[in-house]
């Protein structure tokens, strides 16, 4: 399997097959045997001065790759500046050509069996004929979500709305955890566990926090690179602490091992307010390290697991 690229038929049976038994229909996955490699598509923004200018990158994802560095896995095939974006009017030439070549790259050409023997047949439209292209539609998902504008992606072959997922780090790491750290922070703070609240300014009090959060992870060999945390990275309306997506996964299980440290301390341990931040930030801990822990086709029973964890979180947070 040259440069992990190209698949073995065994490695797209198993990838099909859990597809098949666990996602909508797809034509792919029908083909025995199976000779379609699954890749992923993801867009995001993302700085690229000190001035804070934006550049929106779009990618393409092997998901059955497994290179050393992921970043051989990913490749980013339209970058855009953001400030030179109108939106769909920009963004839908470029869609076109990526929802064609999707398609090229799926029908594209096969040995076909005649008379004379296996020859090489195209399969593809012109890509002038494009617009005209029948789309796979769900009509719901595209009157009520997609409105006016139908984004030419859904015309790639097997499109369903289905296939359109949530982003667990845009969800978790840079939503729902960073406002578990920084309401538990804040908490944290205005008790005096960083410095007394009336002797020891909040910045002091953010870079203690800091250097212990850096202690911490140095003696549980858990690499990081937070810089000091700062009070324009910290919310109080509503609290929201602002880290970076990997910092903010490992911050919730630093704060979960304060709480646990101020519970075992006998003065605190009935304190019902410290209880609900140890289990709102051990909890999601929890989540985060399962799903970690998971091979790359969740069973069942994992998938039993993660919604129990997260069944919990939420009951704690609410």
């Amino acid at each position: 399997v040259q440069h992990g690229i190209r698949f073995s038929t065994e490695t797209l049976a198993e990838f099909w097959d859990h597809w098949k038994k666990n996602f909508p229909y797809h034509p792919a996955a029908e083909k025995q045997p199976p000779h379609h490699t699954p890749i992923g598509f993801s867009g995001d923004d993302t700085s690229y001065s000190l001035a804070g200018a934006k550049a929106i990158v779009m990618l393409v994802s092997y998901v059955l790759h497994e290179p050393g560095p992921k970043q051989l896995s990913r490749f980013p095939w339209c970058i855009l500046r953001y400030e030179l974006s109108l939106g769909p009017a920009t963004l839908d030439p470029i869609m076109k050509i990526c929802a064609w070549s999707l398609n090229v790259a799926y029908f594209g050409s096969r040995r076909l069996e005649v008379a004379r023997g296996a020859v090489p047949t195209q399969e593809f439209d012109r890509f002038e004929n494009f617009d005209s292209t029948p789309r796979f539609t769900a009509s719901q998902f595209f009157d009520v979500s997609l409105g006016r504008y139908v984004c030419p992606l859904v015309a790639v072959a097997g499109f369903t709305p289905d296939m359109i997922t949530f982003c667990s780090m845009h969800v978790s790491n840079l939503g729902l955890l960073q406002w578990v750290n920084g309401g538990v922070l804040i908490g944290l703070l205005d008790r005096g566990i960083f410095g007394h609240p009336r002797h020891v300014p909040v910045r002091e009090r953010l870079r203690i926090a800091t250097v212990r959060f850096r202690e911490w992870c140095a003696l549980h060999a858990i690499p990081q690179s937070q810089p000091i945390i700062t009070q324009g990275m910290l919310f109080r309306d509503p609290p929201e602490l602002t880290l970076k997506a990997y910092h903010s996964r490992i911050f919730a299980a630093f704060l979960t091992a304060v709480c646990h440290g101020l519970i075992n301390d006998s003065s605190t341990n009935d304190d019902e307010e410290l209880l609900l931040w140890l289990e709102v930030c051990r909890s999601i801990s929890q989540w985060h390290s399962k799903l970690e822990d998971c091979n790359r086709y969740l069973l069942p029973t994992d998938a039993a697991e993660l919604t129990s964890i997260a069944h919990r979180f939420l009951r704690v947070y609410k």
